[in-house]
């Protein structure tokens, strides 16, 4: 599958087009160079509620990915800063959400995934046609097309469900359970969001799984 049918599929609206020379065009100039669009740059994705934007950038510079990195951060970063007062509502609704999707090839160290400072980075990779690693789309943040299409094994299900308590006195254990009210807490009224017969109830409940298991 190719890097574009993915956000194709859920409707990721694209910010880069063609113009009528043929030529690729934003109306984002932030990421322009000289007023075009840099090769490096594949795509701009807005989210369909536009409270997400991807950059798919080609990793052109594997040996200084993390300056690669940060000249991306910095158009970022720009672009937040200054883009004029009448989008500041959608830029606020983006500044956290924007992610560097860096497709490669071959091998690369992913250690600038934990530079989330400006955003979000995420190594993908893709042969020189767009075609995706199966494992890597799986990357994606929004892509859940291997799980919706993924088979639920009963047998495995029957387990899990068997290994879940089934007696009345623990039935509290499927019940959502409020926050703690922090001004009752002082006075140490409602201190525990569990009570203390329902503790000892999980307690037993674990001790007879251990015997069991030994």
């Amino acid at each position: 599958m190719k890097w574009q049918e993915c956000f194709q599929k859920y409707k990721y609206t694209e910010l880069i087009g063609m113009d009528e020379d043929g030529g690729r065009k934003t109306k984002l100039d932030f990421f322009c160079v000289e007023g075009k669009v840099p090769d490096e740059l594949r795509q701009i994705y807005l989210s369909e509620c536009g409270d997400e934007l991807f950059l798919i950038l080609r990793l052109s510079d594997v040996a200084n990915m993390e300056g690669f990195c940060n000249l991306w951060d910095n158009k970022i970063l720009t672009f937040i800063n200054f883009t004029p007062k009448q989008f500041r509502k959608e830029i606020r609704k983006l500044q956290y959400n924007i992610t560097q999707i860096l497709l490669y090839e071959g091998t690369v160290e992913k250690q600038m995934e934990k530079s989330v400072s400006v955003s979000r980075k995420i190594f993908v990779k893709c042969n020189e046609d767009d075609e995706l690693d199966d494992n890597d789309k799986m990357l994606l943040p929004f892509w859940f097309g291997d799980l919706e299409s993924a088979e639920i094994n009963k047998e495995e299900r029957k387990k899990l469900e068997d290994l879940l308590p089934q007696t009345k006195e623990l039935e509290f254990m499927y019940e959502k359970r409020e926050k703690i009210d922090r001004r009752r807490q002082k006075t140490g009224e409602n201190k525990y969001k569990f009570q203390e017969n329902e503790w000892l109830a999980l307690e037993g409940w674990l001790k007879e799984i251990a015997v069991e298991r030994n």
